[in-house]
């Protein structure tokens, strides 16, 4: 009962407890490394150029200072970057190509995630991806982000899909899709998030190091010109 309990009849042999959550439990956040963009300050963040500023790149909300602003990226899966500006306005981005651009506007501060392109793991793996029509399984590259000039194109209207759902649920929908060669999906966050279809695949052009997984679908002929660290799952 959302309510929860608040009454009680007198009744032998019973016994009623409420349950008192804890107000001292503890949680600790890992703050992103975070980069100025095209100087960071009197910026505000845009996608692919100047004027490419779609609602669903972020998450808006109010904060009280830069501080409390990069927290809520901290806590957000996919988070790529924010915005910081007059007002405690704040934006969260969590547009998978990252933020690539930005505009000047005074009071505000654009700040992109850093992440670490991992160049020196790509011979570590002696498992390339699946090629056979008869694999039942997936390939699994943890933090390689495949999108629209990097190794990927988007499916219209599943780039990313309206609603939230589970890794098995985003890649049933891939199966769906006679042209999806994978899915993209945040790293971490809660059982559902947010899903990407993708096509014309090819795995050497993807970025690395990134807060996004990549699944290769089964039998699909993914192009890689180097191994990639990847580990075959079955669908679950």
């Amino acid at each position: 009962r959302p309510e929860g309990i608040s009454s009680s009849v007198p009744a032998s042999s019973f016994t009623c407890l409420r349950y008192v959550p804890s107000t001292t439990r503890t949680t600790t956040v890992v703050r992103p490394d975070l980069q100025p963009v095209d100087g960071g300050d009197g910026r505000v963040c845009r996608g692919s150029g100047p004027d490419d500023n779609r609602p669903s790149y972020y998450s808006l909300l109010s904060a009280a200072s830069l501080d409390q602003c990069v927290d809520v990226c901290a806590r957000t899966a996919g988070c790529v970057g924010l915005e910081y500006g007059t007002g405690g306005r704040c934006e969260v981005w969590t547009r998978p190509e990252g933020i690539q651009s930005s505009k000047a506007m005074p009071g505000f501060t654009c700040l992109r995630v850093v992440t670490t392109q991992a160049t020196t793991t790509l011979a570590t793996s002696t498992t390339s991806p699946s090629t056979t029509d008869k694999s039942p399984e997936w390939q699994y590259y943890p933090e390689l982000n495949c999108f629209q000039g990097a190794g990927a194109e988007g499916i219209s209207g599943k780039d990313p899909f309206a609603r939230d759902m589970t890794a098995s649920a985003c890649r049933a929908e891939c199966l769906k899709e006679p042209s999806c060669d994978g899915v993209v999906m945040p790293s971490e966050g809660p059982e559902e998030r947010m899903c990407w279809l993708r096509k014309n695949v090819e795995l050497s052009r993807c970025h690395q190091g990134t807060p996004f997984d990549f699944w290769a679908r089964p039998g699909t002929a993914t192009t890689t010109s180097s191994l990639l660290p990847t580990t075959t799952m079955n669908p679950s």
